[in-house]
Formats: C-alpha cells, sequence, structure tokens
C-alpha cells in the first residue's frame, strides 16, 4: 500500500485571469495536502504521498511555480508526517519519529507502531529544523496549534486513546500532554480516529470528533492545563 504506484500534479488557477500554472508533476509519488501559507497567500505547502520514512515529505513553491523547496530535508528512514503550518507563517509543524536504525522500519511501517518514540518539530521556510521536541509520551495521530502558538492539541492511540493538550514554549524541548477525554472509536493502523482535534480561538475548547453511544459527533472539552 505505501510503495503502490502513482502520479499526479499539482496546478495553481488563476480565478481572473484562466491561467492555469503547473506547480510540481510527479511520477511514482502523488502531491497531497495543499495548503496555503496563513499570512502569505502565494506560498503554498504540500507533501510526497508515499511510505514517510522513504520520500521528502514536506515541499513549499509559490503560486507561479517558482521556489520548490524541501522542508526538513530528510535522510533514508527518518520519517516525517502530519505537517500543518505554525500561526505566524514562518514555520511548519510536523510529526517527527527518527527509524535510521529501526530494523523494523519495513514490517512495521506504521508509526503508530513503531518502537522508536514521537517528538514535535518545527522547520523554517529556508527548509532547516527550527525546533525538535524530547520524546512524548505516546504517538499521536495529529498534532494541532492553537492560533497563538501557545497551545497543542493531538490524540493518542490504542492505549493512550485521548484527546491531549499541551503548553508550548519553544525554549524548552519538553511538551507535556496532558489527557483531556477519553475517544470512544475504536483506533485503526494508518487511519487513526478521524477525530481532528483543534482548538476553539479563545483557547478555551478542544473541539474534535468522536463516537458515542454509536454516532459520530462532535464533541467539546473544556481546556485545563494550568
Amino acid at each position: 500500500f505505501f510503495n503502490r504506484p502513482r502520479h499526479g500534479a499539482l496546478h495553481a488557477y488563476d480565478l481572473h485571469t484562466g491561467g492555469l500554472t503547473t506547480l510540481v508533476e510527479l511520477d511514482g509519488m502523488l502531491p497531497i495536502h495543499p495548503d496555503a501559507s496563513p499570512t502569505d497567500p502565494g506560498l503554498v505547502k504540500f507533501s510526497h504521498d508515499n511510505y514517510d520514512a522513504h520520500c521528502q515529505r514536506i515541499w513549499t513553491v509559490r503560486v507561479d511555480g517558482t521556489g520548490l523547496t524541501a522542508i526538513r530535508p530528510q535522510e533514508w528512514n527518518e520519517l516525517i508526517t502530519h505537517e500543518f503550518w505554525w500561526p505566524d507563517g514562518q514555520c511548519i509543524g510536523f510529526k517527527y519519529q527518527d527509524r535510521r536504525h529501526d530494523p523494523t522500519v519495513m514490517s512495521l511501517p506504521w508509526a503508530e507502531y513503531a518502537p522508536s518514540p514521537t517528538r514535535f518539530g518545527l522547520a523554517a521556510l529556508d527548509g532547516t529544523q527550527a525546533y525538535l521536541s524530547d520524546p512524548l509520551e505516546s504517538y499521536h495521530s495529529h498534532i494541532f496549534v492553537s492560533g497563538d502558538g501557545t497551545l497543542l492539541t493531538g490524540e493518542g492511540t490504542h492505549d493512550h486513546s485521548c484527546v491531549y493538550v499541551a503548553r508550548f514554549r519553544r525554549d524548552t524541548p519538553w511538551v507535556d500532554f496532558i489527557p483531556h477525554a477519553t475517544i470512544h472509536t475504536p483506533c485503526l493502523p494508518l487511519a487513526g480516529q478521524k477525530v481532528n482535534a483543534g482548538m476553539t480561538a479563545d483557547n478555551r475548547w478542544v473541539v474534535y470528533n468522536d463516537t458515542i453511544d454509536g454516532v459520530s459527533q462532535v464533541c467539546a472539552v473544556r481546556v485545563e492545563v494550568d
């Protein structure tokens, strides 16, 4: 599944002129997760869809087709995934696992089963790593940030099946994810639980998806991290 053949392209369409620009075209991989910068609408991040430890995951490119940049260049068997814009538009957040010396990197390709710990990282727009946390206490399906960059939220899996919240400061590698709510939706390898937790604009609530009494619902839990 991870190495299945695929092909795709990423285009930018100018609504005023009707002009179409091909930003990138891939053979053997697929460009996924295109997302414009929150502060620079002419800058787009996207990802390569392949086994995350065997490709360069995160890229940026301008909508005129210039400035293609590899974000946080990877070595073989470094696994980077689930990238997102930082609110100031100056960094891109990601999850990281160092599997360069992991003999199970092919037999256990699913990151949530890997013996390597998960970390949270930030990369600058020139591609360099700007931050890397200490190992987190459990694997998280997704990690996301509040609008002011002071809180992180994430979803644990399996024995840590909860919605978590942590205070975030760049001057310390320690990220203390505090469980806030149990996730009831069964966790499937690779697919996760489709929780997709995120913060409200006032940082008071985490909003997420879960299955309650057999029904898929949108839930909210009050943030308590102090």
